[in-house]
């Protein structure tokens, strides 16, 4: 429920739907939705402009994930970071983070999640003016793009070509 809150702008609500759902998960001392709501509660600060918030969300989320093995989640978690960071007007630690989602998801295949943080990568590297590698980046988030038909990446694919084709 928090993330179709967050999504639809109702961000009071968002907050008290991953409120609830850790809660439950401290109830049942469960890591796994614990890591995993973490880092929705880490989206919903970022949407309410909370960056440091959203920082400590995302580190503890990524903590767990690590602890859990799970490189994935981990690193949507690092690129969460990266988004505060880049909030914070934080913009070469958050290259760092970015640097680290990207490496992970390029190493386990994720096409989708590598898309999504060679986005992030992109943004960050704008703040930095490294232009080139950042146009490189959004050419590669939409080709790996291509095949995925979903509303949510086409408006992707669409919000890339429009920065990259913006002088």
């Amino acid at each position: 429920m928090a993330g179709a809150y967050r999504g639809t702008g109702q961000l009071d609500r968002a907050s008290s739907a991953i409120d609830a759902a850790l809660a439950i998960a401290d109830r049942d001392d469960n890591d796994t939705w614990r890591g995993h709501w973490l880092a929705e509660l880490a989206r919903i600060q970022l949407a309410q402009g909370d960056p440091a918030a959203a920082l400590t969300a995302s580190h503890r989320a990524a903590v767990i994930q690590r602890r859990l093995g799970d490189r994935s989640r981990e690193a949507v978690a690092v690129d969460l970071a990266g988004q505060a960071y880049r909030q914070l007007d934080r913009f070469d630690e958050a290259v760092k983070f970015h640097r680290r989602a990207v490496a992970v998801h390029r190493d386990l295949g994720d096409r989708w999640q590598l898309a999504g943080a060679l986005d992030q990568l992109a943004t960050a590297l704008d703040r930095v003016d490294e232009l080139d590698p950042a146009t490189r980046h959004r050419q590669e988030a939409v080709a790996l793009l291509v095949d995925f038909d979903d509303p949510p990446a086409g408006s992707l694919r669409q919000r890339l070509n429009r920065t990259r084709a913006a002088p």
